[in-house]
């Protein structure tokens, strides 16, 4: 292929892959019975098909033609909620700042989806050989010297099939540096109109975001992690309706934290650290009030089973090969 078909290919995936991602996100806003915008719908895509691919490695059979149906299925569920669009369930509108988000991943796609900037000495020893372990065995086989198990549960490997079972190893930077980081965007759009930025604030981040020198040194998911740190904080404002402390934001908090500790453990670090803010935050105010304090920190503490549950899929993987 040459350079511009591979471009042009990635350019297309990567609508794909999002379009995919949403339709998951948007998915399980209905098994919740809530509206997720749009803007946060592809990265709550990313933390829903992680426990799916876990259970698929799990069985062994997570080759090629079941990504392929994973990324089918999101692309349906997208395009089922597209018709079933209103005016008020966030469906993304064209504006000047959303098109120069477009050109900066456009950008991000053409310098950093480049084969030269994989790191041979940790790419070549982690992120290459999983998605091709998964893709020839249906699963994940953690060895002796291997960081699978340790540095990550292999959930990454699970979005990296998304692209690698496509157009290859060469895709493997296409989905943090490409994807995930026009998911942060969105977001990051979406959450300063929400809370009320002014025009020129609302500007002046998206910039910073852009031009903030990411320093990738390796394919380690740095923007995928941001993107559900941003859902993460932006869930007390997706709907006015639902406090920080109901049972709609803990499923959905639950749901992220599994994702961030599949992807990579030391992403998981932040769990406890948001965990506690918000414990704090949404109790303080309840500290007079018995009843209502023991009812919203029973809420809250079940985040804790729940998201291991979520995340069950990866551990009992690894459960099997090491028994």
């Amino acid at each position: 292929m040459t350079d511009l078909s591979i471009l042009s290919a990635s350019v297309l995936l990567t609508i794909a892959v999002i379009l995919s991602l949403a339709g998951w996100g948007r998915l399980t806003g209905r098994a919740l019975k809530i509206v997720v915008p749009w803007a946060q719908a592809p990265t709550l895509g990313m933390a829903t098909v992680l426990p799916l691919g876990g259970l698929l490695a799990c069985f062994e059979i997570a080759y090629p033609p079941s990504i392929y149906a994973l990324l089918f299925v999101g692309l349906l569920a997208s395009v089922g909620a597209a018709l079933r669009h209103s005016g008020n369930n966030g469906f993304p509108r064209l504006s000047a700042l959303s098109c120069v988000s477009a050109v900066m991943v456009i950008i991000n796609l053409i310098f950093y989806h480049n084969p030269t900037a994989f790191n041979p000495q940790d790419d070549l020893l982690k992120y290459f050989n999983y998605p091709t372990i998964l893709a020839e065995t249906g699963t994940l086989a953690p060895g002796p010297f291997d960081s699978l198990g340790s540095e990550t549960l292999g959930g990454m490997t699970i979005l990296h099939s998304f692209t690698a079972t496509i157009l290859g190893s060469r895709s493997l930077l296409l989905f943090d540096s490409v994807i995930a980081y026009a998911c942060c965007l969105a977001q990051i759009i979406w959450l300063t109109k929400r809370v009320g930025l002014g025009h020129w604030i609302r500007w002046g981040i998206v910039l910073l975001f852009g031009i903030a020198d990411p320093m990738l040194v390796n394919i380690s998911p740095m923007y995928t992690t941001s993107s559900l740190l941003l859902l993460s904080v932006s869930i007390p404002v997706i709907d006015p309706k639902y406090s920080a402390s109901s049972w709609i934001a803990v499923a959905l908090l639950s749901v992220i934290y599994a994702a961030m500790v599949v992807i990579k453990t030391s992403a998981a670090l932040y769990v406890p650290f948001h965990f506690t803010a918000l414990f704090i935050i949404c109790l303080w105010p309840e500290r007079k009030h018995q009843a209502s304090l023991i009812q919203k920190a029973i809420r809250l503490i079940s985040a804790i089973p729940i998201s291991c549950f979520v995340a069950s899929p990866w551990f009992l993987l690894y459960a099997v090969f090491n028994s």
